[in-house]
């Protein structure tokens, strides 16, 4: 056997039965001919596995490739680009897969992009898909009761924020919205992340009115937020969707925005700076110039907000059959990229694929 999987660590054969994202990736790679014996050292939450290094350590010098795989988004890319750089200058051949896109790559060792759980949404759509095309098509009858959709289940400050901008405006009531949907604060409070506790107390002095917490409009499984709440979706017209990250470094895409695809959803991004322009990079399209989406191109976290609020206020001052009449301007647009996520994932898994076995 060339392909050797670690899991938390150890090797583990039976790591697809934990994943959340990228199995359908490794299943293909499992059909491929490696010549090279490689060890893939999975990494699902790269704040808690530093100690990987000491597995890596334990098989340099044997002439294998060597593959960090980071699964979920990193705060810590700093330190496992040091060390991965000083393996690659000892002769390793070693190489970093990070969902993290859009980072300028000064290292000598390559560092390739995967996805977070877009594979896992594809799955859902494909299952369902006469089904949403069904939904798709009878909506144009229908109509739709909320102008938008959002879900921030996971407390993060810029969700905070958006959130209690959104209570500031008087734009609730233009939404189905979700916020700490994942937390039971009487029930679950001890069973959160020092950080999660940290946003819930910001949460305390925050505006917002406390009959709103939480709200369970969003669901999920043992692998996480991506499931299709079809019923919610097809009940809003345009999707705001409030990204894992809100910093500048870098772009990091996740099950939110793939959602957004699989149900034929416009959006608007509360992200990072270039969330869009990424998107549009890997053959997505946007919305502009209906939507406004200079957004996009601001670097200042705050007026960035601002911008994103200001276009949600624009909409929510509009009958909600003008939004009806501006949806259906983007049929095309949702078409294309509900075909096109199926491309995307099977592109970069190619190009995984590719890197791997040479």
């Amino acid at each position: 056997m060339n392909l050797i999987f670690y899991w938390n660590k150890k090797i583990d054969d039976e790591y697809h039965t934990h994943m959340w994202t990228n199995r359908i990736c490794t299943e293909k790679l499992l059909k491929e001919n490696i010549n090279k014996e490689t060890h893939i050292f999975f990494i699902t939450s790269p704040e808690d596995n530093d100690d990987v290094f000491e597995v890596i350590d334990s098989v340099v010098g044997k002439n294998y490739k060597l593959v960090v795989w980071i699964l979920d988004h990193s705060t810590v890319d700093d330190y496992y680009d040091r060390r991965i750089l000083q393996l690659h200058q000892m002769g390793e051949d070693i190489m970093k897969i990070t969902p993290d896109m859009n980072i300028k790559n000064d290292y000598p060792f390559k560092i390739l992009n995967n996805y977070s759980m877009a594979d896992t949404v594809l799955e859902q759509q494909q299952n369902d898909r006469k089904l949403i095309m069904g939904l798709f098509k009878k909506s144009q009858k229908w109509g739709r009761l909320k102008h938008f959709l959002s879900f921030n289940g996971t407390p993060k400050p810029h969700r905070i924020n958006y959130v209690n901008k959104l209570y500031e405006n008087n734009l609730l009531d233009y939404f189905n919205i979700s916020f700490l949907s994942w937390f039971t604060v009487e029930n679950n409070r001890f069973n959160l992340t020092v950080i999660e506790k940290e946003m819930l107390n910001v949460y305390d002095s925050v505006l917002l009115p406390k009959e709103m917490l939480p709200l369970h409009l969003d669901f999920g499984n043992e692998f996480g937020t991506s499931s299709l709440n079809l019923p919610l979706y097809f009940n809003s017209y345009i999707d705001v969707v409030t990204m894992a990250k809100y910093d500048n470094k870098g772009v990091y895409l996740d099950e939110k925005v793939y959602k957004s695809f699989a149900c034929l959803k416009p959006f608007i991004i509360v992200g990072q700076y270039e969330t869009l322009k990424t998107l549009k990079n890997y053959g997505f399209k946007t919305f502009s110039p209906i939507i406004n989406e200079d957004y996009d191109s601001e670097r200042d976290s705050e007026k960035r907000m601002d911008m994103v609020i200001q276009e949600i206020k624009k909409f929510s001052e509009m009958p909600i059959t003008e939004v009806d009449r501006i949806f259906w301007q983007f049929k095309d647009i949702l078409v294309h990229n509900f075909l096109h996520l199926k491309k995307y994932i099977n592109d970069i898994d190619d190009t995984l694929i590719k890197e791997i076995c040479e």
